[in-house]
């Protein structure tokens, strides 16, 4: 222990002696480290006393490094002072005096701590050897402190232990080729000299090839590693090019044959992101999804046409029967100016199924609601009126392919062939069970309701069509709430013509069958509160003051099973105050009586919700 305190001893002399730290610092930095030591040294060590010591050292460096540069610039500003006083002696101008050069104030303390932490992390790596976060952790470091010589043989160790994590492939080979960017201060890292930062800085294609092959020798299956290596190679091909430019306008410091003898060739460069393709394909031969991400990269870089031509022809041979790959290759058709309608004709013709004939529609759907230039708005409305009739023909229906069909038909203003539709759908289908599917009867009530609005005769009102899906509906179904919230603004708000007592009825037993199913989190999706200030309101107008009495008592008794979202505390707030109006404005000898009651069903309501503000408001109208 003392020997291993003992070889702090000139680094912290030299600290002390710079005046980074006092005398009672570094006594507490040397009285922390053996703390930490000790702790560090126990029989059964844990990983959280290394951690804590690192974090510590950190931030002891941080504030190292703010005070040493605070120190230099009082120094450079002594120094200018100092010249300027000589000059004025002297009889001379100071920007005539001759340029000094700069000088390195760096010093064994300076890297002390930095290279102390680098220690700490070693150690901890022989312990928890198995452990990949301790090598990322550790790389992040050198990447901050600027170690990058270290940081090349923490990547190096790392692999030899995980060879199997991509992540640290990537990483290694991303350090090998962009180095640590530009910006390089050669100063800025004494535990490693200005070299290995310069070196860093230049990057190598070369290293970080062999560091991915390598990778994908242990790992060829690897998806990840293919697409890193293969978009590497479009961005040193892009340098390049750019190197190349720079050359042909003359730009360039270095004699042209000096900087060729230095690239490698553009136009042999190429190749090399087909070469990975096909050998990545051979690897992974059934994945189009992965495929795909290659046209994507692809399309992060100019002049990839011909590479994604390449991969769009394998795509089209070695998949003729994925939906995934025809629309890609559609999308890709009108990318290049090519008949997208024609290959997703095509596609559907090779593959006879519900999930290509949705893709399909979605597509086209897609590309007329863009109304983009590549492609024919009115070809595509064409094509989707002929796709919907070749499904039938061929027997493939499902109900999402009838609703987009129904929709389909809404859009180009035929509401009257999709109410027809979708009642054939019902009524000769029965057995199939599609008079019990919610979604086909909420869009036959939206298809009346559409066709009434335009001034065509309907056999039905949308509200006589949800009370016959309410009949074939099972009370289970998720969507069952559905259709009874449709029904019940149906009637609230479009009320047959032969209103009354009857309706009134209907209307209040539909909406306490709402308040029952939706006790859970479904309530929510309807925003129940302003359903009943809805009904609250209807009843106020139809019966007076007693039956929104009636009905806002018949709300309160059932909100106790509801659950109330911070969202809706609003609405509820707004029901609540229009409750209270409503009592005020009645003159019953019981006003104050029921006024008070409904107050403190108020306070309870929200104490309940944990809004206590607008509890103790109501709570302050009681004592009023």
């Amino acid at each position: 222990m003392d020997i291993a305190l003992d070889a702090f001893v000139p680094a912290l002399q030299d600290l002390l002696t710079k005046g980074i730290f006092t005398q009672s610092e570094i006594r507490a930095i040397v009285n922390r480290r053996r703390q930490y030591e000790y702790l560090l040294r126990r029989r059964e060590a844990r990983k959280a006393d290394f951690l804590t010591y690192i974090e510590d050292e950190m931030k002891l460096e941080k504030l190292r490094s703010f005070r040493n540069r605070k120190l230099i610039a009082q120094r450079r500003y002594d120094e200018r002072q100092a010249e300027r006083e000589a000059q004025k002696k002297e009889g001379k101008k100071g920007r005539h005096g001759d340029k000094k050069t700069k000088v390195s104030h760096s010093s064994i303390g300076d890297a002390s701590i930095v290279q102390h932490i680098h220690l700490i992390f070693t150690r901890a790596i022989r312990k928890w050897r198995g452990d990949v976060s301790l090598h990322l952790q550790h790389a992040a470091f050198a990447k901050k402190a600027k170690s990058w010589k270290k940081l090349g043989r923490i990547y190096a160790e790392a692999l030899q232990v995980h060879p199997h994590n991509i992540t640290l492939w990537v990483e290694a080979a991303s350090f090998e080729y962009f180095g640590s960017g530009t910006d390089i201060d050669a100063s800025a890292s004494p535990a490693d000299g200005g070299q290995a930062a310069s070196s860093a800085a230049i990057g190598s294609i070369a290293n970080a090839r062999v560091l991915l092959q390598r990778g994908l020798r242990v790992n060829p299956t690897a998806k990840d590693l293919w697409l890193q290596y293969f978009s590497l190679e479009f961005h040193y091909i892009q340098k390049l090019r750019g190197r190349r430019e720079i050359l042909q306008l003359g730009l360039n410091k270095k004699g042209l044959a000096e900087t060729a003898a230095d690239e490698d060739d553009v136009e042999s460069s190429v190749q090399i992101p087909v070469i990975i393709y096909k050998n990545a394909i051979k690897k992974v031969p059934d994945d189009v999804q992965f495929r795909l991400k290659f046209v994507q990269i692809c399309r992060m870089y100019p002049e990839t046409d011909e590479v994604e031509a390449l991969i769009m022809s394998t795509v089209e041979s070695d998949f003729a029967d994925d939906h995934d790959a025809w629309i890609e290759r559609a999308e890709y058709a009108v990318d290049v100016g090519g008949d997208a309608f024609g290959i997703l004709e095509e596609a559907t013709d090779s593959v006879q199924s519900e999930e290509m004939y949705l893709a399909a529609i979605h597509f086209a759907k897609e590309a007329v609601a863009v109304n983009s230039e590549a492609l024919d708005t009115q070809k595509g409305v064409s094509f989707l009126d002929r796709l919907f009739e070749k499904a039938s023909e061929a027997s493939i229906s499902s109900t999402e392919i009838l609703l987009e069909h129904s929709r389909f038909l809404i859009s180009t203003g035929d509401a009257t062939s999709a109410v027809s539709l979708l009642r054939a759908a019902i009524h000769d289908d029965r057995d199939n069970g599609l008079c019990k599917d919610s979604q086909i009867w909420l869009e036959l009530a939206q298809a009346v309701q559409v066709t009434s609005d335009a001034g065509y005769t309907t056999q039905q009102e949308p509200r006589e069509v949800l009370e016959h899906a309410m009949k074939h509906i099972p009370i289970h179904d998720d969507r069952y709430v559905d259709i009874a919230v449709s029904l019940f603004r149906s009637l609230l708000f479009q009320p047959p013509k032969s209103s009354g007592a009857k309706i009134q009825k209907k209307i209040a037993d539909l909406f306490e069958r709402i308040l029952v199913l939706s006790s859970d989190e479904t309530g929510h999706k309807f925003c129940i509160p302003e359903l009943c200030f809805a009904c609250l309101q209807n009843s106020s107008m139809i019966g007076g003051i007693r039956t929104a009495r009636k009905t806002y008592e018949r709300i309160i008794s059932k909100s106790s099973a509801l659950q109330v979202y911070d969202e809706d505390v609003g609405a509820w707030k707004t029901f609540f105050d229009a409750c209270i109006t409503i009592e005020r404005l009645d003159n019953d000898p019981n006003q104050k009586k029921n006024l008070r009651r409904l107050l403190e069903t108020a306070v309870h309501f929200f104490s309940k919700c944990k809004q206590m503000p607008i509890a103790q408001e109501y709570k302050r109208m009681i004592k009023y």
